[in-house]
């Protein structure tokens, strides 16, 4: 592997949401980002458990945030 693919930039404090908008493109039909991607990813570049959890966070928070939006927006058709 070459030298930038053997660990995330991380010279910028931005590289962990990097790292999750790297791992959105795993989610599969709106749903959380499988757990093997992260996994994936965290030992590709040498990152530990404090990284799966913090991504797992995130995503989950984000799929939170899209099912409110999603029901408010239903919620709001309705209404009208």
């Amino acid at each position: 592997l070459a030298e930038a693919d053997k660990r995330p930039p991380i010279v910028t404090e931005g590289w962990l949401l990097r790292a999750y908008c790297d791992l959105a493109t795993e989610r599969q039909n709106g749903g959380l980002i499988p757990i093997t991607k992260i996994w994936d990813y965290a030992d590709r570049y040498g990152l530990g458990e404090l990284f799966i959890a913090q991504i797992q966070q995130l995503d989950r928070d984000h799929v939170a945030r899209m099912e409110d939006a999603s029901k408010q927006k239903t919620n709001n058709r309705t209404r009208n």
